[in-house]
């Protein structure tokens, strides 16, 4: 069993147990299987936190407070955050619904992005990320400049 600080040097197979410290809001992302529903979750252990995304299902069987463990997760990595997912051939178990502490806090706890650094922005209920936004600025500004010639 992995510990959330060895997450970040492993890709997949990957079996940890934490506590789900903060749960965002659901969010859609465009995906090649169609728009999909996911949701981002901070878990935590005694040696670190981790960034957990659960996809469709999963999103309201977990409850800030659960002790949970991911079995043959992966890891991606977005906008140079670490990511753990479970995937399709990985599964998360809820271990237990009462509210634990770990046996020591990490120094990451009090220090949590906030779900508005997932590199993903809303305009009009769509999401755009950072390379369409560029993108969509680049536009904008060669229209302004033929509006001036």
């Amino acid at each position: 069993m992995a510990m959330c600080e060895d997450v970040k040097y492993l890709s997949r197979g990957i079996n940890v147990v934490g506590i789900v410290e903060r749960k965002c809001e659901p969010k859609i992302a465009n995906t090649k299987y169609g728009p999909r529903k996911f949701c981002l979750v901070f878990l935590r252990d005694e040696t670190d936190v981790l960034r957990l995304t659960l996809w469709q299902g999963d999103i309201n069987k977990i409850k800030n407070g659960d002790r949970i463990e991911v079995k043959n997760g992966y890891t991606t990595t977005y906008n140079g955050n670490r990511y753990l997912s479970a995937g399709f051939y990985g599964s998360i178990h809820i271990l237990s619904n009462k509210v634990e502490q770990p046996k020591k806090l990490s120094k990451h706890s009090t220090n949590l992005p906030s779900e508005d650094d997932l590199g993903i922005t809303i305009i009009n209920e769509q999401y755009y990320d950072e390379k369409t936004i560029a993108d969509l600025k680049k536009q904008d500004r060669q229209l302004w400049r033929e509006s001036l010639a």
